[in-house]
Order: structure tokens, then sequence, then C-alpha cells
């Protein structure tokens, strides 16, 4: 079952694909048997007959939830290294925008 939140979005892109014929891809959730939400980024074409008859869909659906959590811990640790970097310029009184810094920018 589609996740409620990308149903909408993911049923409109399969219509979509189905007027136009373009190709279907998309990201989006999906509940596995357990109930565990499963990330999908799944890929196909339509295959039509020579009238235009659809006869089957072709293509191929990732499981991109380890990428999804991946992405998730990267998006957390670079907030918690923003507070730090913002703290520690505050702790020794110097304020990131008079330095022209970004206390969130890569030091290189």
């Amino acid at each position: 079952m589609i996740h409620p939140d990308d149903r909408e979005r993911t049923l409109a892109a399969n219509a979509r694909a189905e007027q136009t014929g373009e190709p279907f891809d998309e990201v989006y959730r999906v509940f596995a048997k357990d109930g565990h939400i499963v990330w999908l980024h799944s890929c196909a074409v339509l295959v039509r007959d020579a009238a235009g008859t659809p006869l089957y869909w072709h293509g191929v659906a990732l499981d991109i939830s380890a990428r999804k959590r991946a992405e998730e811990t990267l998006r957390e640790m670079e907030d918690r290294y923003r507070e730090l970097a913002s703290r520690t310029f505050r702790s020794l009184g110097i304020d990131a925008g008079d330095t022209g810094a970004d206390p969130g920018s890569r030091l290189v």
C-alpha cells in the first residue's frame, strides 16, 4: 500500500505516464507486510501493441530505504554541526555575520 502522503502524487504520475507515454519515474513510500515503511524508486514504461493498446508495464522498483536513512542521518549531523559551530562562535564573542564566515560552511 502506498503511503498516504505519497499516494496522490504517485497515482497522478502513473496516470500521466499512461496517458502521455512518458516513463514513470517516482520515489515514494509503501508499507511492507509487517507495517514498516519502505522507500521505493520505480522506473517503468508502459509497453503497448501496434494499435496502442497497453499490454504491460516494463520496469524496476528499487528499495532505497537505506539511502533515505543515510540522507536523514546526514541532515541531522549537519544540523548538529551548524548548531555547535554557532554556539562556539557565540561563546567566543564572534558574530559569524561580522566575519563573513558561515558556521555551517565547510572549512577548506
